[in-house]
């Protein structure tokens, strides 16, 4: 958080006020660009789950197993089977790749 908080010249206290203040914390962010990036790496390439973990600064894929679970319901390689089935048979349905597990709060005003 202090290096996304550097980069717009803001204490980490600051963004943190501000990311509140918007309804939203730095960690649920990161979950979301997370499983988006995830969800992009299973996919589209063919790297194995512990290279997409390791690309998403998780240990190892034991660790971000749990987590895209929680993101999609279910594990990283049930999901990119489904959504190879749904590249290869275009009529059935593909897993829904814009889902979020995450609870983000509906931003309303300025």
């Amino acid at each position: 958080m202090v290096d996304a908080a550097g980069i717009y010249s803001l204490s980490r206290r600051t963004l943190s006020r501000r990311l509140r203040a918007e309804g939203t914390t730095f960690e649920a962010l990161l979950e979301e660009v997370r499983y988006e990036v995830a969800c992009q790496l299973l996919g589209h390439t063919d790297l194995l789950v512990r290279d997409v973990a390791d690309a998403l600064d998780y240990a190892d894929a034991a660790a971000f197993t749990p987590a895209f679970r929680r993101w999609s319901g279910t594990t990283p390689a049930r999901w990119r089977a489904a959504s190879a089935t749904a590249r290869q048979w275009p009529g059935r349905a593909r897993p829904d790749v814009s889902r979020h597990a995450i609870e983000t709060p509906v931003r309303t005003g300025s």
